[in-house]
Formats: C-alpha cells, structure tokens, sequence
C-alpha cells in the first residue's frame, strides 16, 4: 500500500507540471540584460500627422530605437539593421518603433521623410519637448541638445515674424511678415494677420465685434461653417519652451515681440500637433543622447538594450526570438514528459499492487 501511495502522489504531482516553457530567465542573451519595470504608456504623433499610443498595436516583442534625422551617423545605421533584421524575422509578433530625439526639428513631414528614404514603414514618433522628455526619462535615455551659435548680426527692422495657417485637411501654409511691414510700435497679432495675408493674397473673413473685437471665420477661401461643427482658433508660439499654446485672449490683444513673434490660425478639428515650428525657430542644433534600442517583451518590460550601432543583426535577431513567449504544443502525436511520467507511474502502481495481492 505504501508503495501504491507513493505512485499515486507521483501521479498527482505530474498533473501539476505546467506545459508552457521558460519566457527567457536564464538564457544567454547577445544584448546587454537588462532588469526593469514596464514602461508606461504614452501619445504621440507618428509620421503621418496621427495620434499613436505606444501601447496601440503591442506585440509579443517589441523593439524601441532613439533617433533623429539629421543625425549623420549612428541613427542611419541603427534604422538600416532594423531593416535588415525585419528581412530575417520569421513566426514571432512583434513591432518596431523609431522615437525622434530632436523634437524641435523632426515633425511629422520630417519623420516621413526619413522613414521613406530607408523603406522603414514602422511609427517613427514626435511630439513636444515635454512629452518626450518622459518618454526619454522612462527608458533612461539621455539626451542634451546644444544650438549652434550664429554670429549673424541681424538688425531689428529685418526680423521676421510669421502666420501658419493650419487648415481642416491638415495642410498649412507658412506666411513670413518683415518687422517693418509691422507698426513701430505697439503692433498686435491683428497687424500681422492683416499683413500676412495681404502681401500673400489671401483672402481673409472676419467680423468685428465692439468688446471683443476682430474674429476670423476664413482664410484663404476656407471659411468655417454656420453649424460651427468648427471653428479658427488662435495659438501663439512659446518661445521658452518651443511650443504652440492656444491664446487665451484675442487676436487685438495679442503683442507682438511681447507675447509672442508668431502666430497660428488652425482649424479646430484638424490635428493640432501638425502645426509646424516656425522656420525662424529652426536653429541648427547638435544632439547627443545615449543610442540604445531595447527589446521589451509584450507588458513592455525591457528586457535587452544594444548600445550604438555597432551591433550584429544576428545577434539582434536572436535575442528577438528569445523574447518571444514559447508554448509547447501539447496536442503533438509524440507523448510529452508529463505524459511519460504519468504512464511510468501507473507501471509501478499496477506492479505494487500485484506485490501486495
């Protein structure tokens, strides 16, 4: 009976061995091993002037690279082996993202840009200064941005202001004002609509109200509608943190070199985020940043970072593989080792009880 027993809690035990294999804990990895907690979630705007959420299309394994396109170096490398392990990547779910370091640079127009000129069809994402700031922080990524000094000496009366029109499919325009085209003193938001669109030959709808003063209801030809299903909102560029903030007063009040050098008029239902950065504001920059892409597993949880872009594409690609959940398939025509166990114990209950008769 003793011995019966003892089968019997074989038996019992061998039920309880999972079928499904190790997630990775233990294996060699080619990458750098990393240990930490999943990264959350965050909105950003891919290259198509869409909102994307990190977490949108999640994947098995999921691969994160840092990148700018005017890097000169490393980054054209880095997407270049991306390409090259998408080529060899069979029979696991997984995804790529690309997430610019040089906001200030790299909009949308730009990431498409350089997603197309390396057949890289993955999310390339931008967003403000603020947003990636946490995205950086999240990954421990260190990024340092330097402007480039220009020793241009630029009279004041050969400064440009500008109005960036946003309209409701997304387009823009981009109107350049001189400062002296502006009155000398005092010029508000409204002088340089007027002359914005007037030395470009744009049309411009607006009515005035006796307290609240001007408001627009078209630009060039593009006039919002009766049922205000929407409208022309006014943003004002921040010039401190290098962003579009909606005015909150109107148009007459709005200071020029005061509280702003550039405005935007955009349509409220087109995607805010394409509003481009004034080009006057695109200082040539040198970035530095730690270049690392991480493999993460399906809860977004780090596992591998390769460092630089001195990598081998096999090595990455390996450690892709590693990533990936593995299943055994139970339903194999070959018996399992649980189903070995469990015949092997029923043997030795079936010859312990003959002993005992």
């Amino acid at each position: 009976m003793k011995w019966l027993g003892f089968c019997i809690s074989v038996l019992l035990l061998a039920s309880g061995i999972p079928s499904t294999a190790a997630d990775g804990d233990g294996l060699h990895w080619n990458g750098v091993k990393l240990d930490r907690g999943s990264i959350a979630n965050h909105l950003l705007t891919d290259q198509n002037g869409d909102l994307y959420s990190l977490h949108e299309d999640n994947a098995d394994v999921n691969v994160v690279a840092f990148i700018f396109t005017s890097c000169p170096d490393v980054c054209p490398v880095i997407t270049s082996n991306l390409v090259s392990v998408e080529k060899q990547i069979q029979d696991i779910d997984y995804q790529f993202i690309s997430i610019t370091v040089d906001p200030a640079n790299d909009d949308p127009a730009a990431l498409k840009e350089y997603s197309e000129n390396f057949n890289a069809d993955w999310p390339h994402l931008t967003g403000s200064q603020a947003k990636l700031q946490t995205v950086w922080d999240d990954f421990n990524i260190n990024v340092k941005v330097e402007e480039i000094e220009s020793h241009d000496d630029h009279d004041h009366d050969e400064m440009v202001h500008e109005m960036i029109v946003l309209y409701p499919d997304n387009t823009t325009s981009m109107l350049e004002v001189e400062m002296s085209s502006l009155p000398m003193e005092n010029a508000t938001g409204w002088n340089l609509t007027t002359a914005a669109t007037s030395e470009n030959n744009m049309s411009l709808n607006y009515s005035t109200h006796e307290e609240y003063g001007n408001s627009v209801s078209g630009i060039n030809g593009i006039d919002s509608p009766d049922d205000w299903s929407w409208w022309w909102s006014l943003y004002l560029w921040n010039d401190t943190n290098s962003t579009w903030e909606v005015s909150n007063v109107g148009i007459d009040s709005v200071m020029i070199m005061q509280d702003t050098d550039h405005i935007a008029w955009a349509a409220s239902n087109a995607n805010l985020s394409m509003i481009p950065v004034p080009m006057s504001e695109r200082h040539d920059t040198t970035v530095s940043h730690s270049s690392q892409t991480f493999i993460l597993d399906g809860d977004w949880k780090p596992i591998v970072a390769y460092m630089g872009s001195n990598w081998d594409v096999s090595n990455f690609v390996e450690d892709m593989n590693r990533a990936a959940p593995v299943v055994v398939d139970d339903s194999e025509d070959v018996p399992g080792f649980t189903v070995q166990i469990v015949v092997m114990s029923l043997g030795l209950a079936i010859i312990a009880a003959r002993r005992l008769e």
